[in-house]
């Protein structure tokens, strides 16, 4: 009975085992765990993403169970595209994706979806692997494969209708080795888009991109094309339109070393920039950045825009049959051909392009042939209220060959007889239009108007009532010098129109110890110093007037021996007065 006993108590013991045993079992089958929650294959997180872990389930999330919001766990792989058929926010997380060869992409899309990827991160991880391919997980999350971080198309096919793609902090970076790296592929409008920082380097064989444009919608974003089989051109239109957007405030770094076109396209071409397009190009001999037979150009440049085009080609083909050019009030152009024998505009313009720059904050237009704008007489370009005009007969602009202020308002013609210049008579002589017509940058600028640029940091004095003693009797005051170095530095700037300008400078005080100018006490109502004719200035270019005051002059101390033994501080407040009549 004892052993029958025993026997009931080692079976209560056990069974209590089986019970604990399968409740823990039961637990992790459920993906019972902080923040998640076990649905299918994969997991749901508080903040509504489904969890991945391999590329099986990122499949089944993401086409078959239409999840909205997918996050990866992990590297994942998936042999062939997985078909995206609603909208779509994917975070990759710092992670790579890898697909079975170059020749296919992770997502693909043919419907007007939105999706967004963040925090992508297509690389090479693989210590010397040059090729592309690397070991990874398959996509059971389990056994061993060989993929591809990298294919033609990009890490998302668009191959038909208006899906708009976002990129967030992402990056897809292959060196020039690595074939089939083209980021971009798509068959509809507008169909990638930019947020954050982000950064996309493709290799030599292929396109930048084969597609209708990008966005960018803010922060900053880079593409960087290498060089090797660099005929290929940056881009290729697949559609009606080829479009770039830069919004206020965002950057778009383009770089390249190729020799093709920037856009072949038969397709009308718009870039609007009201945020910052910094396009470089270091091939020596590159083509155009246009090329189509029939296609149009738009470039318009916001008033809170800067164009940066640094390259060794034409601005324009004269292939395309209608450009037009502007740039509103306050933007920054410029806008070089490196090559020697270059310059912006190549062949014959007609008669319906247009060029227009509208009292922009900085313009420069530089080529290494000289005649700036090529030498079709039909080029026109109108600029207004563009104050200042500024010729270089070399790049480095070393040799200023004109300067003229005040009259860069009007037509600039290549016939170079209509020139900036609505005064009659005409201010250009025949010299300034041969300087002109042979320059190599052609530079306005808008007048930055009046302001001071220096003034002295702190003024200080220091003597002792056995100096002021020997120099002055009971209660007569005198003036003392400075202290040794400290000098008096004053520049004004003033580039408004010559003729019109005209200034006074002023300085009121509230020291306790009298400040003295010329014998006169500087209180706090103020003392004129000096304007814009004084001899004590000297001029530098046509703007800057300058003027040093030794220890001994401009403002001096006042005391006396009455004064009592201390420091003594005080404040100058500085204007300058417009005095244009």
């Amino acid at each position: 009975m004892m052993t029958k006993m025993t026997i009931r108590k080692q079976t209560s013991h056990l069974n209590q085992l089986l019970v604990v045993f399968a409740t823990i079992l039961t637990a992790i089958l459920a993906g019972i765990g902080i923040g998640e929650k076990k649905v299918a294959a994969y997991t749901m997180t508080d903040d509504g993403y489904a969890l991945v872990t391999n590329g099986n389930d990122f499949n089944q999330a993401v086409t078959t169970d239409k999840k909205p919001y997918v996050r990866a766990a992990n590297d994942l792989y998936y042999g062939g595209a997985t078909t995206v058929n609603a909208n779509l926010t994917l975070d990759m997380a710092g992670y790579t994706f890898y697909e079975s060869s170059t020749t296919s992409a992770p997502l693909y899309v043919t419907g007007a979806y939105s999706i967004t990827v963040m925090n992508m991160n297509q690389v090479i991880k693989t210590a010397g692997v040059t090729t592309g391919a690397e070991n990874c997980k398959a996509a059971d999350g389990i056994t061993s494969t060989t993929g591809y971080a990298h294919g033609y198309y990009g890490f998302i096919w668009v191959a038909s209708g208006n899906a708009v793609v976002t990129y967030q902090n992402c990056i897809w970076q292959f060196a020039a080795t690595v074939t089939n790296t083209q980021p971009f592929y798509s068959v509809g409008p507008n169909a990638f888009q930019f947020s954050g920082t982000n950064t996309f380097t493709c290799g030599t064989d292929q396109e930048l991109q084969e597609g209708d444009g990008f966005t960018i919608l803010d922060g900053t974003t880079s593409f960087i094309e290498q060089a090797g089989l660099g005929t290929y051109n940056s881009c290729d239109d697949t559609g009606a339109s080829w479009n770039l957007t830069v919004n206020a405030g965002a950057t778009l770094n383009w770089t390249s070393n190729r020799t093709g076109f920037l856009m072949y396209t038969t397709s009308p071409v718009t870039w609007t920039i009201n945020g910052n397009l910094n396009l470089t190009n270091t091939a020596a001999a590159c083509n155009d950045l246009w090329y189509g037979s029939s296609s149009t150009a738009t470039i318009t440049v916001g008033s809170s825009g800067s164009l940066n085009v640094n390259t060794y080609a034409p601005l324009f083909d004269t292939d395309i049959s209608t450009v037009t050019f502007s740039a509103a009030s306050g933007s920054y152009i410029d806008i070089r051909n490196n090559l020697a024998t270059g310059q912006l505009v190549s062949g014959v313009v007609a008669t319906s392009d247009t060029f227009s720059i509208t009292n922009p904050s900085y313009a420069r237009f530089a080529a290494g042939a000289g005649a700036v704008f090529g030498t079709s007489t039909n080029f026109k370009m109108t600029a207004t209220n563009a104050h200042r005009l500024n010729v270089y007969s070399d790049m480095a602009q070393a040799s200023n060959t004109l300067s003229k202020r005040g009259v860069a308002t009007g037509v600039f013609s290549n016939d170079y007889v209509t020139l900036f210049d609505t005064a009659t008579p005409s201010t250009y002589t025949t010299t300034d239009m041969s300087a002109i017509k042979a320059g190599k940058v052609i530079e306005f600028s808008a007048a930055k108007g009046l302001s001071i640029t220096t003034l002295p940091t702190a003024l200080t004095w220091q003597a002792s009532l056995n100096d002021i003693n020997a120099l002055a009797s009971n209660g007569e005051t005198i003036t003392i010098a400075r202290t040794a170095g400290n000098i008096m530095p004053i520049a004004i700037y003033d580039d408004r129109d010559i003729g019109a300008y005209g200034w006074s400078l002023s300085v009121a005080s509230n020291s306790l110890v009298p400040l003295v100018y010329n014998g006169n006490v500087i209180d706090a109502t103020g003392q004129t110093l000096f304007d814009s004719s004084s001899a004590l200035l000297t001029q530098t270019g046509d703007a800057l007037f300058q003027t040093t005051f030794a220890e001994n002059a401009g403002i001096q101390a006042q005391v006396s021996n009455k004064m009592k033994a201390g420091t003594f501080t005080g404040t100058l407040t500085w204007t300058i007065n417009d005095t244009i009549s």
